[in-house]
């Protein structure tokens, strides 16, 4: 039987978010693309 899950996170700082989760799991953020200065910009 296959199950899939979606999850949906509504914040108003999502760059507070990344940064408490990064420290909370060990994760390093991947940098954006090439050419790109934020992955919003890409």
């Amino acid at each position: 039987m296959e199950m899939t899950l979606q999850l949906t996170i509504d914040c108003s700082d999502p760059q507070r978010m990344v940064t408490f989760w990064a420290r909370a799991l060990n994760y390093v953020p991947e940098p954006a693309p090439d050419g790109h200065a934020t992955w919003r910009a890409y």
